[in-house]
């Protein structure tokens, strides 16, 4: 008998990761926001480019995590490990770990402020308000 099909233990193939060296890259905001477009799509673009992890192993049991539907996140995924129970964010240990913004807003925000955007048009473009901005203030 067919049990639930496994979850995936990698966010994109470890292949399809940028190595480190050829990560410089162009692009423009109408090529950005088709992976802006759903969970999947932003998760896959971040992994790929070491943004935050494609695997994550727990160090107590060394088992793999799974990688789980999440509706109580506001990423909607997170890391899970069965044998110990434990449950991480998909963004752990980055660059966005400490943010109360979704990723796509994230990804948004840097975008803009690399393009040397005024804070409210990064706020309007991110769609944030002042209160998610800390008063106005992007920093």
């Amino acid at each position: 008998m067919a049990g639930r099909p496994t979850a995936p233990v990698e966010i994109v193939h470890p292949n399809t990761v940028i190595p480190l060296r050829n990560r410089y890259e162009t692009f423009n905001l109408v090529e950005l926001l088709p992976q802006l477009m759903d969970t999947d799509s932003y998760l896959q673009w971040l992994a790929s480019r070491g943004l935050i992890r494609n695997t994550m192993a727990r160090a107590s049991c060394g088992q793999p995590c799974s990688l789980v539907s999440h509706g109580g996140s506001i990423d909607g995924r997170r890391w899970h490990c069965c044998p110990c129970t434990t449950c991480k964010s998909v963004r752990d240990g980055s660059f966005f770990s400490g943010s109360h913004l979704s990723l796509c807003q994230l990804i948004l925000v840097v975008y803009c402020w690399a393009h040397d955007m005024l804070q409210t048009a990064i706020m309007h473009e991110a769609s944030l308000d002042s209160k998610q901005a800390h008063g106005g203030r992007l920093v």
